[in-house]
């Protein structure tokens, strides 16, 4: 059974301040285990836009925090919530809570098999506290998206693939593709990222990348629910601990399984923002929109970017809350 407690945050002090939303509501939440393996007691937090209880059905947007954070952290350094606000959806952030085996602190657990699929582990009870919220609050079925940052980026595709039929679209931030191991993060197993096929006879040759054994684990763990699920990629190009050939990797999976030709983008533009420069690519078509956009952002390093400040933050640069959000309101379910 679901235990709330409720925080509500009129925060006379924000509404002095010029610029900034007036804050809805934050009720937070106790995700009872269920009976399938590997699923845990979790906490999680939910932000209320102001007017959310009218009945009219609101678009739902789930944020997973990184390695050494929470789900207070992320809320705090994403500015989601005043993104929210200002846009009318909501935002729930799980806390992976606890765990087995050996971790960084708070790390969601995406190279482990029962943790990212359908039915099991840390992927299975994200999509539970979806289908909680739902049964609490008027959400658009159609519009559930995703987001996360580092694991929780990685988290965020995995329960992209396993759970296709319910999430419209996804956003993951200095992520990882599916099905990578934990040595595709410097430091973890090398002082170096080694991405699939993980043989590490071939480390110091490129050209033995290959997305090909990604792919076939999407396709297998999709199976008959498989669909184009939009991505759009945030990284840096100078992330230090994952590099950026893990987002690279990631669209390029996606573009094989859903034959999107990366080849030749359908629009690019680039930018400097607080004296970040970066470039947007979009590929393919998905409704009125595009099926995979990537969104580089060249000088910080592993953190969320555009945001608050804080740890795994970079708040100069470009918004990728706003982008990632942009990305989501013209990406909807469509049903294939």
């Amino acid at each position: 059974m679901k235990i709330l407690k409720k925080h509500v945050w009129f925060l006379i002090v924000v509404l002095l301040l010029p610029g900034v939303a007036p804050a809805g509501e934050i009720v937070d939440g106790i995700y009872r285990k269920k009976n399938f393996e590997g699923s845990r007691d979790r906490r999680y937090s939910v932000f209320l836009p102001e007017g959310s209880g009218a009945g009219v059905a609101l678009p739902l947007v789930v944020v997973l925090h990184g390695c050494s954070q929470t789900h207070r952290d992320i809320m705090k350094v994403t500015r989601f919530n005043e993104l929210a606000e200002a846009e009318k959806f909501i935002v729930v952030y799980p806390f992976v809570t606890s765990y087995d085996g050996l971790r960084n602190t708070n790390c969601w657990g995406y190279w482990i098999e029962d943790e990212i699929q359908e039915g099991s582990g840390e992927a299975a009870d994200i999509a539970a506290i979806i289908m909680e919220v739902q049964d609490a609050y008027a959400i658009d079925p159609s519009r559930i998206h995703i987001t996360g940052l580092s694991s929780g980026g990685a988290m965020a595709t995995a329960v992209m693939v396993a759970y296709s039929e319910i999430i419209a679209s996804g956003s993951p931030a200095a992520g990882i593709a599916y099905g990578e191991t934990e040595c595709a993060v410097k430091g973890v197993c090398f002082n170096f990222n080694l991405f699939k096929p993980s043989t590490w006879l071939y480390w110091w040759s490129p050209k033995f990348e290959s997305t090909e054994e990604t792919v076939q684990d999407m396709v297998t763990e999709m199976g008959a629910d498989k669909r184009l699920v939009p991505l759009m990629v945030l990284h840096s190009t100078s992330d230090s601990k994952v590099d950026v050939t893990a987002a690279r990797n990631n669209a390029e999976a996606w573009a094989t399984l859903f034959q999107v030709d990366m080849s030749n983008p359908v629009a690019s533009e680039v930018g400097e923002t607080e004296g970040v420069t970066w470039q947007h690519h979009r590929y393919g078509s998905y409704g009125d929109g595009s099926a995979i956009e990537t969104h580089f952002a060249d000088g910080p390093g592993h953190a969320w970017v555009g945001g608050a400040q804080g740890d795994y933050a970079e708040p100069d640069g470009p918004d990728w809350a706003a982008i990632a959000w942009e990305f989501f309101k013209t990406h909807p379910m469509i049903v294939q």
